[in-house]
């Protein structure tokens, strides 16, 4: 999130890119604070992080995202 912060208050446009254009979706545990890293034993993901993510998440801004496969024109 912080890249995306920085680089979107510096001015950018963010193009959002997955191997096959599908939407990505963020992992369950960076929406929950609570949630302890088995290798550290405690928590890693703040509140606010935890809820940014949440809201992007919620946001239609990954609906669409390009497609490296037709970007790179790969061939199955």
């Amino acid at each position: 999130m912080a890249p995306k912060e920085t680089l979107e208050k510096a001015g950018y446009i963010l193009d959002y890119l997955t191997p096959t254009g599908k939407r990505p979706h963020a992992l369950p545990p960076s929406m929950d604070a609570s949630y302890v890293d088995p290798p550290l034993g405690k928590p890693v993901v703040s509140e606010e992080m935890a809820g940014k993510v949440k809201e992007l998440e919620e946001s239609d801004i990954l609906d669409h995202p390009l497609s490296l496969k037709e970007l790179w024109c790969i061939v199955d």
